[in-house]
């Protein structure tokens, strides 16, 4: 046990209960919780892999920290404030890993549409990127006030009849990332 440790380098979040925090990143495996690596962030001292040093994305130096240990061909999901456009290519180009992911309705780089979608409950839209590698989709279910935007490099614009107790119901596929996605 430690007594009178002191943290220097907690971060502040006005939106959180407790606004002071210590911040880390995390690399998990979505069926079993186990923790494959960890990031503590320090600010401008934060020890990121050094091949990715001069790399001025800090998603990207955060991610080829966190998947160091891993190779090849594995889905990496994560949320909204990490989807970016540079980070979707480099984990398709130079790591050969698909990406799933909620993203942000103004991120560069992806449908401008996004912004002024407007849907209907249960209504789903898709759109594809000039190489047809990445899909973007938006949809709404019933009880949603704001439509959900998602974007995946391993999925494709299959939707999927399922029948509710009062109409039929039209769902994109995104029963992937629901199953999937902790």
């Amino acid at each position: 046990m430690v007594i009178g440790w002191r943290f220097t380098h907690k971060t502040y979040n006005q939106s959180k209960p407790k606004k002071y925090h210590v911040k880390t990143f995390g690399l998990c495996d979505s069926a079993t919780g186990y923790v494959v690596n960890i990031l503590i962030y320090f600010g401008k001292h934060t020890s990121y892999d050094a091949s990715v040093m001069d790399v001025p994305d800090s998603a990207i130096k955060v991610f080829q920290t966190l998947l160091k240990p891993l190779h090849g061909g594995h889905p990496i999901f994560a949320d909204r404030y990490y989807t970016t456009k540079k980070l979707i290519n480099y984990l398709l180009d130079e790591r050969k890993m698909n990406y799933i992911g909620t993203v942000q309705k103004n991120r560069v780089g992806f449908p401008p549409e996004f912004k002024t979608l407007k849907l209907e409950e249960y209504e789903s839209q898709f759109f594809f990127n000039k190489d047809e590698n990445i899909m973007a989709v938006a949809w709404r279910d019933k009880k949603g006030r704001n439509q959900c935007l998602a974007v995946s490099t391993k999925a494709d614009a299959t939707v999927l009849e399922t029948q509710n107790r009062r109409a039929k119901i039209s769902r994109s596929q995104v029963l992937f990332m629901n199953t999937t996605f902790g």
